[in-house]
C-alpha cells in the first residue's frame, strides 16, 4: 500500500513524525491533488478511483474514516475548497465538475448533475 502523508513543518524535524492516511480502498491509484480547508481542519485528497476523500485533521486517526464523495466516472484530477470552507469541488476527466456543501465539516449533499463543460 502507498503511504500518503501529512506533515507538521512546525516540528523540529517534520519528517521524524508524519501523519499518515491510509485507505486500503485507494489501492494502487495515485493521489492527483490535495487541498487543505480554509480552517486547516480538513484535506481533501482527489484519485484515479473516480473518488474524492475528505480526511479530518482534528482526528486521533484520520485515516479511520475519511469521508468518500462518489459521482465522477473517471479519474478525478483538481480539487479546491471555497474560501469560507462551506463548499468542495472536484473537476474530472470525464468532463465533469462537481460541488458539495458542507455543514459543520459534514458533506450535506451531492448536486444529482455534474456541470458540464
Amino acid at each position: 500500500m502507498r503511504r500518503r502523508g501529512v506533515w507538521n513543518l512546525q516540528a523540529t524535524d517534520p519528517s521524524a513524525s508524519p501523519r499518515i492516511l491510509r485507505d486500503q480502498r485507494i489501492g494502487v491509484h495515485a493521489i492527483n491533488a490535495v487541498a487543505f480547508s480554509p480552517d486547516g481542519h480538513s484535506l481533501a485528497t482527489v484519485s484515479d478511483d473516480t473518488m474524492a476523500r475528505v480526511w479530518d485533521l482534528q482526528a486521533a486517526d484520520p485515516s479511520a474514516s475519511p469521508r468518500i464523495l462518489r459521482g465522477h466516472d473517471d479519474a478525478v484530477k483538481g480539487v479546491a475548497f471555497s474560501p469560507d470552507g462551506q463548499y468542495l469541488a472536484t473537476g474530472s476527466n470525464d468532463h465533469t465538475a462537481r460541488g458539495v456543501e458542507f455543514a459543520g465539516d459534514r458533506p450535506e449533499r451531492q448536486p444529482n448533475r455534474p456541470a458540464r463543460r
